[in-house]
């Protein structure tokens, strides 16, 4: 968590700390052994894809 423009922290969920949005990347989830904990509430989803667009576009 270093305060760069492209974090969105999650706030009021089990998981801590921050979406790197900068970071695009598609993991095998199966593979790695990661397990699922909680979805994102919509307004951290919402967050994220507004600065990815920014990257992308």
């Amino acid at each position: 968590m270093r305060g760069h423009g492209f974090e969105v922290k999650l706030e009021q969920a089990q998981t801590q700390g921050v979406v790197l949005c900068q970071h695009v990347k598609t993991i095998d989830y199966k593979y790695r052994g990661i397990e699922f904990i909680e979805p994102a509430p919509a307004k951290v989803l919402n967050d994220v894809l507004a600065k990815v667009r920014v990257l992308v576009n």
